[in-house]
């Protein structure tokens, strides 16, 4: 029989903590003997994550290279779950460490991009939550270097959780219900993913209205927003006067709804484009890839259709052409549906209201084009003032398509882009 590997493991320790939760933390060890613990008790507090980076610095730098590849780091406030298994652990981290991970962590209470990698394995983008952490050794010197720049930590997230914090038992369980409602959203598209039977014809001489919003005294903006379009027939264009308002991000949602208004009352109006003036097509825009793609988003229940975004938190790809994105920002190029038009007038606003973090919250089934065929042009201001956070900044779409560009990576070496 095969001996069951021992698994270094530190348990750190509040040495100002006076209700025993480092007692209560280490008897959760009790028994298993898949584990060699060594209690830490750090007096400089645990209260910050900074003082558990230093704390963690402080182990990485004792363990030697006769140790195995790995070590685990938990803080008092782990608590194993039901889903906890000796066999589970290890062959998670076996399967991490295969697949190259600095990290692993047995639960989080948020994650931003999740993609799984295996049947209790996902590659998360960032986590918290890090009271139940595997390091593997190429990370090692990263850490004892304080190399805080490193943005690049290869992370897996396991699931079932089989960790949770002391009191934070609602947030992890909204992490697992997170990651559960993504595998079922993955598998809707898997099942309504097909080989298109979309031809030219199919579009031949249809124009799809397309609204385009801007302020009058924007004449640079007007006079680049006609040129493209300029020669492209498949846009029945018409600009917008802007709403305005003290609050621009206000005055563009009241734009969108005097636009969605108009669609709602021209019985025509199936499907319509809205477009901010700053709006500029890439390169990967072409018309069979607009109607395509129209089509095919339609066919899956699509709300929402968007080429280029700025920032998002999940993403999951539906085809070559197109991602599945949960919130999302810049509103410069919008596909609405005509089934949705009377559901987005209908929600309530203030004057807190933002146009896409509104639609993120409203909408389900948002998608974006991958690669963007939309982007902001850089006028040097914005006329969306008084957002809580920047967004109108030269850098965000490339820095997003980055971002989706690693995600689709990791889909294709686990086969999960699904077939066209």
């Amino acid at each position: 029989m095969q001996d069951i590997i021992r698994i270094p493991t530190f348990v750190l320790i509040d040495g100002n903590d006076a209700d025993g939760r480092g007692q209560n933390a280490l008897a959760e060890f009790s028994g298993r003997e898949e584990f060699d613990v060594t209690p830490v008790v750090w007096h400089d507090g645990l209260s910050t994550l900074e003082d558990k980076r230093r704390a963690t610095v402080a182990i990485i730098a004792t363990i030697s290279d006769s140790d195995p590849g790995f070590v685990l780091i938990c803080d008092d406030s782990h608590r194993f779950t039901p889903a906890y298994t000796a066999a589970g652990l290890l062959a998670s981290i076996r399967a991490a460490q295969e697949a190259g991970a600095d990290v692993l962590t047995g639960g989080a209470n948020s994650f931003v991009n999740a993609i799984r990698i295996a049947e209790y394995l996902y590659w998360v983008e960032r986590f918290k939550g890090f009271q139940f952490t595997v390091y593997f050794r190429k990370l090692f010197g990263v850490i004892v270097n304080a190399d805080t720049d490193r943005k690049d930590e290869v992370k897996f997230l396991m699931h079932p959780f089989i960790s949770v914090q002391q009191g934070q038992d609602s947030a992890f369980r909204h992490s697992e219900e997170k990651l559960t409602s993504l595998s079922r959203l993955k598998e809707h598209f898997q099942t309504t993913s097909s080989v298109s039977d979309i031809t030219a014809g199919d579009y031949e001489g249809v124009s799809i209205p397309t609204y385009v919003i801007n302020l009058p005294e924007r004449h640079e903006r007007r006079q680049h927003i006609l040129q493209q379009f300029a020669g492209r027939d498949e846009f029945d264009l018409t600009i917008v006067p802007a709403c305005s308002h003290q609050i621009g991000a206000v005055g563009l949602w009241q734009s969108i709804r005097k636009i969605l208004e108009i669609a709602l009352d021209n019985d025509e109006d199936d499907v319509i484009i809205i477009c901010e003036d700053d709006h500029e097509f890439t390169d990967n825009y072409s018309k069979e890839k607009l109607f395509r793609n129209i089509l095919e988003a339609r066919r899956q229940g699509a709300n929402l259709l968007i080429g280029g975004i700025g920032n998002f938190k999940q993403v999951i790809p539906v085809t070559n052409e197109r991602c599945w994105i949960d919130v999302f920002w810049a509103t410069q190029f919008l596909v609405i549906f005509r089934d949705d038009f009377r559901y987005i007038l209908d929600q309530q606003f203030d004057d807190t209201v933002t146009a896409d973090d509104f639609l993120s919250e409203i909408l389900t089934h948002k998608m974006v084009f991958f690669p963007f065929i939309s982007v902001q042009k850089d006028f040097g201001y914005s006329d969306i003032s008084q957002r809580t956070v920047v967004r109108e900044v030269p850098d965000t779409f490339e820095k997003c398509e980055i971002r989706i560009k690693k995600s689709l990576h990791i889909h294709h070496q686990q086969d999960f882009v699904f077939p066209l």
